[in-house]
């Protein structure tokens, strides 16, 4: 039997469960699951199955779970783990443990009233024998998995060089000027029975100036005294979103470490060697806040655009917003809103049906090299074209689109419960764009930002009126004729749109998958391309003999036939081959 516990980003966020060997455990956010985590929003519903094989926790991603797990910085789907190793799911570490119960290991210290001779100076490692036990202890730190496991790795260290000290405290400081209470992370006190206070005051001047300050016990004039309290607090300087710093306190006096009439110069070396551990504790907390900053984005980008952001020669200015030629996909999902309408009382089970059919749409686009740039409810926009330049033009885009239609299909024919009631909008537009990180410093995203999303979206919203599922834009079809092959799609014209709003038409095009997949023939495709000509020309008794060829449930050719009826079977006087949407 092994044990396995779980530490979110609140000290409430925890639990242990134990895994006996048998049938595959269900880890996941519903509190139904035999593991539930219920406080991380990066966890699935079910998430993942946990088995022991081979006296070792094996632990692989389920189908539709949306994180991966992360394992020695590497993101995988599955990983098999020893007793005493870790691996994290968004915000959330889990470990390893055995059942059998370790013997407790306790440093006595000796005990007794030091000989006379026993002064600060000789309390007091020498100063290059306190840094070498920081240096030899500074790979736990780095072995640490959680805040909590890094305050108290931090403080440990600091009891092994500052044992003479009452009190050591890691806390964190968030907003501590507009006089919020400091928390505690960690604490670690040497002697029981003695009350441990710490002082505000101390803590927010050393969190004011980002120094360390120093505080020690002295008489109304300021003057030394023989006994009393001392403490100093040292900032953490990192890069998270949350300030710590460390604050040690002690007494002085008789019978105490530090003699009578203590000044703060002599608790400089003490507080040097603290800020040694901080700066440790800060780099630490920096580059982790920057792996969750990482993980944040890696769901935005397939691996090869991650090494190309984040490789060894990548500069801020790899992100920068730049005008490029891209390829825009907007995907949307129909009977949205009667889902809203008829699970209104289950909304937590309705958000995870959409974001199963989003994550089928994200993954998609990402395993075809593309980018996620926003999402809108139930709409997802992802484009190509940056951070690398387009190599393929849109075919990438329109084999994603494939992907997702028929990963759709899939489900509505296994009858996936997460699934069911979904169908899927799709445009794609080939153009310009500006594309890159868009935002504050502390508030961006990845965007894309151009009249070409704008058609994209107007060719989704076509998508409703047409009955098709893909609408392509003219330079994007122009690709799929010349460059797919028919094995992968296929493309056949639907003619000339101009959706409302626009001043111009759109040469509208659907894209098709392959004959092998699709009820529409390649002998359909070729009457539908003559229909849609002699519409154009005016010829419409040969468009609707040509349309009476195609199937019946080809919704295509009833959008042309109802155009023809809609006008007295006769086309308009300066007849122009356009048909006026008038709506989205």
């Amino acid at each position: 039997m092994l044990i396995l516990t779980a530490e979110g980003a609140s000290a409430l966020d925890k639990a242990s469960w134990k895994i006996a060997e048998g049938p595959a455990m269900i880890l996941g956010r519903h509190a139904a699951s035999d593991l539930p985590v219920v406080w991380d929003s990066a966890v699935s519903r079910k998430h993942a199955a946990v088995q022991i094989v081979d006296s070792r926790l094996h632990v692989r991603c389920l189908p539709g779970s949306t994180h991966p797990l992360w394992k020695d910085a590497k993101s995988q789907k599955e990983a098999t783990l020893e007793v005493g190793q870790s691996f994290r799911i968004g915000r959330t570490w889990f470990e390893v443990k055995s059942d059998v119960p370790m013997t407790p290991v306790v440093d006595i210290i000796p005990s007794g009233i030091p000989d006379a001779a026993h002064t600060t100076s000789t309390i007091l490692s020498p100063a290059d024998i306190r840094l070498a036990v920081v240096s030899e202890n500074a790979t736990a730190l780095w072995t640490t998995t959680t805040e909590k496991q890094l305050a108290e790795e931090a403080l440990r260290i600091l009891h092994n060089v500052l044992y003479f000290a009452e009190l050591l405290v890691v806390l964190s400081c968030e907003n501590i000027a507009a006089a919020n209470r400091p928390t505690i992370v960690h604490w670690h006190k040497n002697k029981s029975g003695v009350k441990a206070s710490v002082s505000r005051e101390l803590i927010a001047e050393a969190m004011k100036n980002s120094e360390t300050a120093i505080e020690v016990e002295s008489d109304v004039m300021g003057g030394s005294i023989k006994k009393g309290r001392w403490a100093f607090c040292v900032p953490v300087k990192s890069d998270a979103a949350v300030p710590w710093c460390i604050y040690v306190g002690g007494v002085f006096g008789e019978g105490a470490d530090f003699g009578p009439f203590l000044t703060a110069n002599k608790l400089s070396p003490d507080a040097g060697v603290t800020q040694l551990v901080a700066h440790l504790t800060g780099a630490i907390r920096s580059v982790r806040s920057l792996e969750d900053r990482f993980d944040g984005i890696r769901q935005f980008f397939s691996p090869r655009l991650l090494e190309t952001v984040a490789g060894d020669n990548a500069t801020g200015a790899d992100l920068a917003p730049q005008e490029t030629d891209i390829v825009a996909i907007y995907c949307d999902l129909r009977g949205f809103s009667k889902l809203v309408s008829s699970e209104s009382s289950d909304l937590h089970g309705l958000l995870q049906r959409i974001s199963a059919a989003l994550g089928v749409m994200t993954q998609s686009i990402i395993e075809e090299e593309g980018v996620i740039a926003d999402f809108q409810g139930d709409s997802a926009l992802g484009f190509w074209g940056w951070p690398v330049a387009l190599a393929n033009g849109p075919i990438p885009a329109c084999r994603a689109a494939l992907k997702i239609q028929r990963l759709f299909r899939k489900a509505i024919a296994a009858r996936d419960p997460k699934l069911a009631g979904f169908q899927v909008g799709i445009g794609i537009a080939s153009g310009r764009a500006i594309a890159g990180r868009i935002g504050t410093r502390d508030h961006a995203k990845i965007g894309v930002f151009g009249p070409v999303v704008n058609v994209a979206s107007r060719l989704e919203g076509l998508t409703k009126k047409v009955g098709a599922q893909i609408l392509m834009d003219h330079e994007t079809a122009a690709a799929v004729a010349s460059h797919l092959s028919p094995e992968e799609g296929r493309c056949r014209p639907i003619g000339s749109l101009q959706p409302a709003g626009f001043d111009h038409s759109i040469h509208v095009s659907e894209l098709l998958g392959p004959e092998s997949e699709s009820p529409i023939s390649n002998d359909d495709i070729e009457n539908f391309t003559d229909a849609v000509a002699a519409f154009q020309k005016g010829e419409w008794d040969k468009s609707r003999k040509l349309l009476g060829l195609l199937p019946a449930d080809d919704r295509p050719r009833d959008f042309l036939l109802v155009q023809i009826a809609s006008l007295g079977y006769q086309p308009p006087k300066n007849w122009a081959g356009t048909v006026n949407v008038d709506s989205k």
